[in-house]
């Protein structure tokens, strides 16, 4: 039988709220790098550096309708061993009341990465954009898209730079989003 079990020292860790009471969420995987076993104290922390990063870079974007609920993480260790965090999240986006556009529209960054999954590349769809940021029904705006590519980077950046004492997270050094004006 199949499991989704990732590799030995790799974290499954997810940054989940609602928009207009409807659950959202944004999945992301990346390999630790450990000098030994982290412990709980560890990994929670981190998730609490990561959780604070992705909200940093990207509440700016989300309406004041999106609301951030929690966030998890389950590191994969060595022996099928598993262990799980989670992080409970306040607060809201900061860009102004969703109007206009469509609450299940989503802004799409794809990470470019040498590596191939079962069903593509990994991609991080954002929860929802404002209608002021497009340039029409169907396309987003380059500057927009460029300001979603850079806090992308940054989120990315500041998830490498993650440590709680024991193992930074790397998320793959050839990995860089992208974002599309389509």
């Amino acid at each position: 039988m199949a499991t989704r079990r990732g590799t030995d020292n790799s974290v499954r860790f997810s940054i989940a709220g609602t928009l207009f009471g409807v659950a959202w969420a944004n999945v992301f995987w990346s390999q630790l790098t450990v000098s030994g076993t982290p412990t709980q104290a560890n990994l929670d922390t981190w998730l609490t550096t990561v959780s604070t990063a992705y909200k940093t870079r990207f509440n700016s974007m989300f309406p004041t309708n999106v609301l951030f609920a929690q966030a998890q993480a389950q590191l994969f260790l060595p022996g099928g061993l598993m262990l799980p965090s989670f992080v409970a999240m306040t607060g809201a986006g900061t860009s102004g009341a969703l109007t206009g556009g469509h609450a299940g529209s989503s802004q799409v960054i794809s990470w470019q990465t040498g590596v191939y999954w079962r069903g593509g590349k990994p991609r991080t769809y954002l929860p929802v954009g404002i209608a002021a940021n497009q340039d029409d029904a169907n396309n987003w705006s380059s500057t927009w898209c460029a300001a979603v590519a850079t806090s992308a980077n940054n989120f990315k950046n500041d998830c490498n730079a993650a440590t709680a004492g024991e193992p930074p997270v790397r998320m793959a050094s050839g990995d860089r989003p992208t974002s599309s004006a389509a």
